[in-house]
């Protein structure tokens, strides 16, 4: 059986809008004293595709909006909120040159953020 797509998600905001959302939490997350991460966070920015295998045949597509990675994860922006322990698949422009890159990953948190996003926090999932 061939494997169903949900429709696709995708943040409706212009790039400015965008940037000024994640330059503020930028600073917030400067400012607080408790982010200690287990790895240096560098800022990402651009479009990533997140596919959720919601059952065996059936995924929902995300266009997201990337903040951050790190080698332990990968911070984004959604316009659909992400439930904790959800697994998913995520492509990234982070390989040689540009390239794409294909990652697992874990949510770890979902926050309310301005504009009726969602701020997703993600661990990879290591094979």
């Amino acid at each position: 059986m061939a494997t169903q797509s949900t429709g696709v998600s995708k943040i409706r905001l212009s790039d400015e809008e965008i940037n000024i959302i994640m330059d503020n939490l930028d600073v917030k997350q400067r400012d607080a004293a408790e982010n200690q991460r287990r790895s240096e966070r560098h800022r990402l920015r651009g479009r990533a595709t997140v596919v959720v295998y919601e059952t065996p045949n059936t995924t929902q597509k995300l266009i997201v909006r990337l903040r951050n990675v790190s080698i332990h994860g990968i911070g984004f922006l959604s316009a659909t909120p992400m439930i904790p322990d959800t697994e998913f698949q995520i492509w990234l422009p982070t390989g040689a040159g540009g390239s794409m890159v294909d990652k697992v990953a874990t949510v770890r948190r979902c926050n309310v953020a301005p504009k009726m996003l969602h701020e997703i926090g993600a661990e990879f999932v290591i094979s």
